[in-house]
């Protein structure tokens, strides 16, 4: 998702119809999101990375301005994956490679390997390997 984007739309009602402010109180360390002060909009602030971190508890709290009026919620932000790392060749395979003519079943202008190794991605929702 791209920063900027609006998440979801906190609504808290006040019955004496006074102003309500948003604010995110804890969950979000590294200023990921912001909670738009008097609509109640969650915005998308820095990208995510879900190789990082893949799951976020925001709270959040709307308050009329008064002592006693003030609500907690809380608000979970699933990361889910996307293929945002290309892939790596292992820098100990041969650089070089050698095709003898009329070889019966030579690979001629075909690249067949192996995976070894640690992959950077993830598979699709399934928990971070590191």
């Amino acid at each position: 998702m791209r920063t900027g984007a609006t998440l979801l739309n906190l609504q808290a009602v006040d019955r004496e119809r006074d102003p309500i402010t948003y604010k995110i109180h804890s969950g979000d360390p590294h200023g990921h999101f912001s909670l738009q002060q008097s609509s109640g909009y969650l915005v998308l602030d820095k990208p995510l990375d879900r190789e990082s971190l893949d799951y976020y508890t925001l709270v959040v709290t709307a308050s009329d301005g008064q002592p006693d009026g003030s609500s907690t919620a809380m608000v979970n932000v699933v990361v889910t994956d996307v293929n945002d790392n290309d892939p790596l060749f292992d820098a100990s395979l041969p650089v070089n490679l050698t095709v003898i003519e009329e070889e019966d079943h030579a690979y001629v202008g075909q690249v067949k390997c192996a995976v070894q190794g640690t992959t950077l991605g993830l598979i699709p929702n399934q928990g971070p390997y590191l």
